[in-house]
Formats: structure tokens, sequence, C-alpha cells
């Protein structure tokens, strides 16, 4: 920040807003809203899927397990209820596509995006593991 922003009468506070505190360059508001988009794009069909393969509770739940592991852990363990996998299954594409999208530049963006698939994929092999 320099000081000319300072000198102009506004606060440090006002003027760092939209900045992350480890570098002077903006966030990627624009990136995260394409992101966000993208990801309510896609929840629909995931949502879907997911709710039809599970049969009304006769189903074998696997493309809940695919697109949702961690909700299907969850009530697999009796942990969460209905109304709480509606409002995760519902935010969790737009959030990964946020995530993703808001990272920055290409090469964070494609860090953040591995990091979610990996830990999406150890939380599949969780939900069909054997016992799991």
């Amino acid at each position: 920040m320099s000081d000319k922003q300072h000198s102009a009468g506004f606060p440090p506070w006002l003027t760092s807003i939209g900045r992350d505190g480890m570098s002077d360059e903006p966030k990627n508001y624009q990136g995260a809203f394409w992101g966000t988009v993208i990801g309510i794009l896609v929840t629909p069909v995931t949502f879907f899927l997911a709710i039809y393969s599970t049969g009304a509770g006769h189903g074998d739940y696997g493309y809940f397990g695919v697109f949702y592991p961690g909700l299907l852990l969850l009530m697999k363990r009796g942990v969460i209820g209905m109304g709480t996998i509606a409002a995760w299954g519902l935010t969790q594409f737009p959030a990964y596509g946020a995530i993703i999208g808001g990272s920055g530049s290409s090469g964070r963006a494609a860090f953040s995006a591995a990091l979610i698939f990996l830990v999406h994929l150890a939380a599949v092999c969780l939900c069909f593991w054997p016992g799991g």
C-alpha cells in the first residue's frame, strides 16, 4: 500500500479490502463468481443422480458416493440428517467452483483443483471400502 492511498483520506483497513494479507494483488472475485456459476449449473445433475441412486433407501448409493462422499460417510454413521444433506449437497459444487475460480493464477487454480480432487477421491475410496 502506498502512502498516496493513506494520504487520500482512506483508512488503512478500507484500502486493503479485496486484497489478501500475503500479497498486493487483488483477489479474483470474477473467477470465484464464474466458478460458482459453473458449480451451480453442475449441481442439479449431480444432485438428481445422487438422489436417484438412493432408490428411496433401497438403492446402491453409487452416484451418491461418487458425487457426495463426505455426506455418505456421515450419513452411514448417523451423524447428519436429510436437511443437512440437502444443504451441503446443494452447496458443495458451487463451493468447489468458487475455490478453484478464486484461486487467481492458473497455477494456483490447478493446485486447488488437484487438492480438491485428491481429497474428494480419498473420500470416495472410503465410501466404497469394505465396511466403509
